[in-house]
């Protein structure tokens, strides 16, 4: 059998997964880009389980294996600053370790010690701290100086940065002043096997176990986060409350006690704590249905790094309403309804339109399924790969 020939060999850091961040964001585009990397020719991929300060690094060739074993039912979590702590220590020990030529960082929770001795790539997801430090910066991180001294360590160790947009690409540039020319922008892909716009058996059912009905929903994806803009949204449907009486707004997402009495609250003064419907976590099936069948996904928050439930819902011939601004409007690009997200107005306008305009509706879906095409996971993997290739050549 002849032996494959590599032009490099690559370490890619899945360890972070071992923390609670595998349940978010962050810990998706991890698993989603290494197991579309895994197997492609030409490059040697190698993936970092574990640094290990205190013992040999865990280095596998089977991402799908390694992720899975991260996603065992009832695997505890790693606590962070321990994770933090070794990987600073370790990282550089690891790509020694196994002669790497290229280390991807694929997050920007923890920087490794020293310069590795190889090109390093870190990506950069978004630099919403520094867009809005009065919400996400406080005295642990030394307030707006400290973090954006901290996120200038952060991604001026990289000898290139993959950005998710070009929204972050330009934050960037403007906040920390990265050379345009070592950063590349790939937009974060999805499986389209995964979303599917065809009804199928089960959808009714589903919608009747949530208690909403086809086309009298809502969608909504992601945190309960500040930036997600759920005040809006329910004030959206509070406007539109008495002539759309049956209309409710399902959110789907993880939420910690706290948020939840929060979004109770905010729904409670918003006069339709009975249109809110917190269903948790829910995977990729379950969500596919939700998305097939609703009035339209909303997606208007203040800022995003990517907006990867837009690309889903496109993709499930849902018709999208999300925000004029950030990486949103870059991802929607003429395929969804765009609406400044600190008007409620024009929120509850965007949605009336679509639920008396089924043509709009109609046309919002093939366009957005259309616009969903030009963000294929393995699309992403070959532009990753062609940067590995392209930092190491010659």
């Amino acid at each position: 059998m002849e032996c494959q020939r590599y032009t490099c060999t690559v370490l890619f850091d899945i360890s972070l997964l071992s923390t609670g961040i595998r349940q978010f964001g962050i810990g998706r585009y991890i698993v989603d880009l290494a197991t579309s990397l895994e197997g492609q020719s030409g490059v040697r991929l190698l993936f970092l389980e574990s640094a290990g300060y205190t013992r040999p690094p865990v280095i596998t060739e089977d991402a799908a294996e390694a992720i899975a074993n991260y996603f065992t039912p009832h695997r505890p979590y790693t606590d962070h600053k321990s994770w933090a702590y070794s990987f600073r220590l370790s990282a550089g020990r690891a790509v020694r370790y196994c002669a790497a030529d290229v280390f991807h960082v694929p997050h920007s929770y923890a920087t490794p010690l020293g310069d590795c001795g190889v090109k390093r790539i870190r990506t950069c997801h978004d630099l919403i701290p520094l867009r809005y430090p009065e919400h996400y910066t406080n005295w642990k991180v030394g307030f707006a100086w400290g973090r954006r001294q901290l996120d200038r360590r952060r991604y001026r160790w990289a000898d290139h940065i993959v950005a998710t947009s070009e929204a972050t690409a330009s934050d960037l540039t403007e906040l920390l002043d990265i050379d345009r020319g070592k950063i590349s922008v790939v937009h974060n892909g999805i499986d389209p096997a995964r979303w599917l716009p065809h009804e199928e058996e089960g959808d009714l059912a589903l919608l009747q176990s949530l208690g909403v009905a086809p086309r009298r929903y809502l969608v909504y994806v992601g945190s309960a986060d500040w930036r997600k803009n759920h005040q809006g949204m329910l004030q959206a449907l509070s406007i539109l409350r008495h002539d759309y009486p049956d209309l409710k707004l399902v959110s789907v997402g993880r939420t910690s006690e706290h948020q939840r009495l929060r979004l109770k609250r905010l729904s409670r003064e918003a006069r339709v704590e009975d249109r809110l419907v917190l269903t948790g976590y829910l995977d990729d099936g379950v969500l596919n249905r939700l998305y097939r069948h609703a009035l339209a996904a909303l997606y208007v928050s203040y800022i995003e790094g990517f907006g990867l439930p837009i690309v889903e819902a496109m993709a499930s011939g849902c018709a999208v309403i999300t925000s004029d601004r950030s990486s949103m409007k870059e991802v929607a690009d003429g395929a969804a309804s765009l609406v400044p997200p600190d008007d409620a107005t024009a929120i509850a306008a965007a949605i009336r339109d679509l639920a008396e305009n089924s043509a709009l509706r109609q046309d919002l879906g093939r366009l957005g399924r259309a616009r969903a095409a030009n963000f294929d996971r393995q699309r992403q993997a070959e532009q990753i790969l062609d940067l590995y290739r392209f930092l190491t050549d010659g």
